[in-house]
């Protein structure tokens, strides 16, 4: 009865081998390591002035994705989308690119030329590894959102802001790892302890309030602040820092003028490991 039982089990092992070998898996571990947004590009494909806050006047967009265990022949899509941008449908595609890839060529650079560059708004990159045919769905591998600042319509336009806010505008923002705002970047190291926004406002009276929400991109708050703009002052300072390191990801930060209850402005950021 023993041998009968081995037997059974060793038939079994044959069975379910023989249907492993009969099937057809694949599996790769290919990979998206890293997509940084520029504005330019050195002839090696490394990414200069990395930015996730373009202006109208910038042209020429780039991503640089870097494949991790990709082999010759990956295909890869990027699409470019309005998030959300006045007189635009949300989510709207811009562009879209497609490029083969992998083997010795692990480093490539999405480009966006327009003639008159990009409305003032929220965008986002999606970038798929191999999708899938015409019709059928695909998640995108790695996801980058970022803005083009300008004069975007703020929530004081709409007439929901108090006071000496209603013809408040932002002029300017950027971040920093500095107070004085020298050191402007968009994509920190996952060692800074203390992060920086700055904004510079016009239309602005003595005592108006301007509020900062620090946000992951899943919208859980992080920290907040509020400033009150003193007699001719129209440049605000936020800052947050850290008793721990927030992982490495994509983060925002919302400003708010006067009592207003929707952003009249919202700055993406990142925070990456060096060697990503």
């Amino acid at each position: 009865m023993k041998h009968q039982k081995s037997f059974m089990r060793v038939a079994l092992i044959i069975l379910v081998s023989s249907l492993l070998t009969a099937c057809s898996f694949e599996f790769s571990t290919a990979r998206i390591t890293d997509a940084t947004l520029c504005k330019k590009v050195s002839d090696k494909n490394e990414p200069i002035d990395k930015t996730r806050l373009f202006d109208p006047s910038d042209k020429e967009l780039h991503c640089v994705v870097k494949l991790g265990n990709a082999p010759e022949g990956t295909k890869l899509k990027a699409k470019w989308l309005a998030v959300q941008v006045e007189g635009e449908k949300a989510n709207s595609v811009v562009a879209d690119t497609d490029i083969t890839a992998g083997g010795s060529t692990n480093v490539v650079d999405f480009s966006l030329t327009t003639a008159s560059g990009l409305k003032p708004g929220d965008y986002k990159l999606e970038i798929y590894m191999n999708p899938k045919t015409e019709g059928a769905k695909s998640q995108p591998e790695r996801t980058v959102s970022f803005s083009v600042q300008g004069s975007k319509k703020t929530a004081s336009d709409s007439g929901s802001v108090s006071g000496n806010a209603t013809n408040a505008q932002f002029s300017k923002t950027w971040f920093s790892t500095d107070e004085a705002g020298e050191n402007t970047v968009s994509v920190f190291e996952a060692t800074t302890k203390v992060f920086w926004c700055h904004a510079e406002l016009k239309g602005v009276a003595p005592g108006t309030k301007v509020e900062s929400v620090w946000l992951t991109q899943g919208g859980e708050e992080i920290s907040r602040a509020h400033w009150v703009l003193g007699e001719k002052e129209n440049v605000v300072r936020f800052s947050l820092t850290l008793q721990k390191p927030l992982p490495a990801g994509d983060y925002k930060v919302e400003l708010f003028v006067g009592d207003a209850t929707k952003p009249a402005r919202s700055l993406p950021f990142s925070i990456y490991v060096d060697g990503d």
